[in-house]
């Protein structure tokens, strides 16, 4: 999960499945550094000499975060997905993907982006931007193929009494129906179906609001976590027709979820969930309208 978003990120995001993958991280005090190669999922083959030979496909990112200030964060991220077609050159951390890309005529998925983390006093305030497929020459041309994902989130801390605090967050994120399809299915950015970014997809409208509640020992020990949370999401039709836009074609799915989880710390390093959610849904599972019961103990997790 690449990004400061609780709801998921548009590059990498937690909702997608596991893949095999090598990554090479380094940080300093002003300066983080990312480089992660994995295998997706490929159901595509090619004929060779009467063998089916199943085609590979990669995802390849690197990120560079900038700390211009203790409290102001920015984020860049270079990410290509399929199979680096004639060149090893997406495996150089250190190159630029976007005029590699251009120099080679590859016709791999390029998608570019960016995220920030600013706070002040008790409030914090991120975003995220991701332009797939950009066409530098004509970002500012209202035909141009270049697809937007963007993301907007904002929280903010208070001190109820000495041993509450409370935790409320808001996030919106939205995909353009071409976002994360490609010409070529096989560089899509999905991995078993299942976008790499935003859970949602293309096409798609995802807004969540937070109230989160901490309870502290009189040590000043986290004893437990209320998490209460709404989540909004409408889906339409991932499109990747250059003359489509955002719901163009209607709204086809939708889900709106209601849910309270607990988190209880019993050690340093084991923590119990358990977690109720109520899905009001249309036209995205097996059946609509139904209750989510979960559970789990987490032991040795970062919090």
């Amino acid at each position: 999960n690449i990004g400061p978003f609780h709801s998921g990120n548009l590059s990498i995001s937690y909702s997608a499945p596991a893949f095999p993958q090598f990554q090479l991280r380094t940080k300093s005090k002003k300066l983080n550094f990312s480089f992660i190669v994995g295998e997706l999922q490929s159901d595509m083959s090619i004929n060779i000499d009467g063998s089916e030979i199943i085609r590979k496909r990669y995802v390849v990112n690197h990120r560079i975060d900038f700390m211009l200030s203790d409290n102001f964060r920015i984020g860049l991220y270079e990410q290509v997905i399929g199979m680096a077609k004639n060149t090893l050159s997406y495996f150089n951390p250190l190159i630029l993907y976007w005029s590699e890309q251009h120099q080679n005529s590859d016709l791999d998925n390029l998608q570019i982006g960016f995220d920030f983390d600013y706070m002040i006093e008790k409030n914090r305030i991120y975003g995220g931007l991701l332009i797939d497929e950009w066409a530098l020459y004509d970002t500012f041309n209202d035909n141009s193929q270049n697809w937007f994902a963007r993301q907007i989130g904002f929280s903010r801390i208070f001190s109820i009494r000495n041993n509450l605090k409370g935790l409320l967050k808001f996030e919106y994120s939205d995909a353009e129906p071409q976002v994360y399809l490609h010409k070529f299915n096989i560089n899509s950015s999905y991995h078993h179906n299942y976008p790499l970014g935003l859970w949602s997809g293309g096409d798609s409208v995802d807004k969540r609001v937070s109230f989160i509640l901490f309870f502290y020992k009189q040590t000043n020990e986290l004893n437990y976590i209320i998490d209460l949370t709404i989540e909004n999401t409408n889906i339409g039709t991932p499109n990747y027709d250059s003359n489509v836009s955002l719901f163009s074609e209607g709204i086809k799915k939708s889900r709106c979820v209601y849910s309270i989880n607990l988190k209880k710390t019993f050690y340093d390093a084991l923590d119990w969930h358990f977690k109720v959610g109520y899905f009001d849904t249309e036209n995205l599972y097996s059946e609509d309208n139904f209750l989510e019961f979960s559970t789990s103990i987490l032991y040795n997790i970062q919090k």
